[in-house]
């Protein structure tokens, strides 16, 4: 990575963030070979603001502007003769380095910067989040690395448009459509699971012991279900769920027992193929075979 572009890059792109957002300021920027973060702070700021400054950023880069430097001994002076001047007074003793993109920034940097636009090649954001109130991070690339990622990204977005039948024009609608049912069908399969919970057998002897067997079923509201149930009594549950390749299983009993399913887990996983962990009440894996598998446990208790 070279932090001459990387820096410079960031200065173009920030100032176009500022037309976008009045309200931003750079905190501080870190560069590393794999990717730059930019930390800011702004009253508001959403992906769409991003999206439209490094759109001005790359307009910038693309007609190679002279970038220079300029010596001011303070920011009175600086400001005097730029009155745009970007800076974080806080950091920054006289004499005051300015770096100069001709009619377009003037920022106080102490860093290393190319001397032409061009030479940035292609800013990139590829990553926004805040970081709290006020605070933000955005993560860029600059030059070939941020060109390769684009292709990756516009190629990963091709293979989207072919699954689904989308396009640019409503690929966002079809997803948040895909999504929206995505929690529709959760919702179901919650209650299915709750449903499954409440009709499967409980075998009555020396402890209550719960069986859940059953096909798509939502592992983690057994989960809930089962430490609800294990609230009352002297209690065992074990649950499989039987879709896809491997069994997820679940062994669980109440705290008042005293047992430690532990050993009696590794046993199962041993005889039934399969492998798992957990505390000594509350064990998950997975195993590969079935025959047998709940009456094994019953007779292991």
């Amino acid at each position: 990575m070279d932090i001459r572009r990387s820096h410079t890059a960031e200065h173009i792109f920030m100032r176009a963030l500022y037309q976008v957002n009045p309200t931003v300021r750079v905190l501080k920027v870190v560069h590393k070979m794999d990717v730059n973060h930019v930390f800011l702070e702004a009253e508001e700021l959403n992906w769409e603001d991003i999206v439209k400054a490094s759109e001005i950023a790359n307009m910038i880069i693309l007609e190679d502007r002279p970038v220079y430097i300029e010596y001011f001994d303070s920011f009175e002076e600086a400001k005097e003769k730029y009155p745009s001047l970007r800076a974080y007074e806080e950091r920054i003793s006289p004499p005051i380095r300015v770096v100069v993109v001709k009619d377009y920034d003037y920022a106080a940097c102490t860093m290393p910067h190319v001397d032409r636009t061009g030479k940035c090649i292609f800013f990139l954001p590829i990553a926004f989040r805040k970081a709290k109130k006020n605070r933000y991070e955005i993560d860029f690339l600059v030059g070939e690395q941020a060109i390769e990622r684009a292709l990756h990204t516009q190629a990963t977005i091709h293979r989207i448009f072919l699954l689904t039948g989308g396009s640019n024009k409503n690929i966002v609608d079809i997803i948040r459509k895909v999504y929206e049912e995505e929690k529709i069908l959760g919702r179901k399969v919650r209650r299915l699971t709750r449903k499954v919970f409440e009709l499967s057998p409980v075998i009555r002897g020396k402890y209550e012991i719960k069986t859940i067997v059953a096909d798509e079923i939502d592992m983690d509201e057994i989960g809930y279900m089962a430490s609800k149930w294990l609230e009352d009594g002297e209690r065992v549950v074990i649950a499989v769920e039987t879709s896809g390749d491997r069994n997820r299983i679940l062994i669980a009993c109440s705290d008042k027992l005293g047992l430690d399913l532990r050993n009696i887990a590794k046993e199962l996983f041993g005889r039934f193929g399969g492998r798992g962990g957990g505390k000594k009440n509350w064990i998950m894996g997975y195993v590969e075979t079935l025959d047998g598998l709940i009456e094994h446990f019953i007779e292991s208790l």
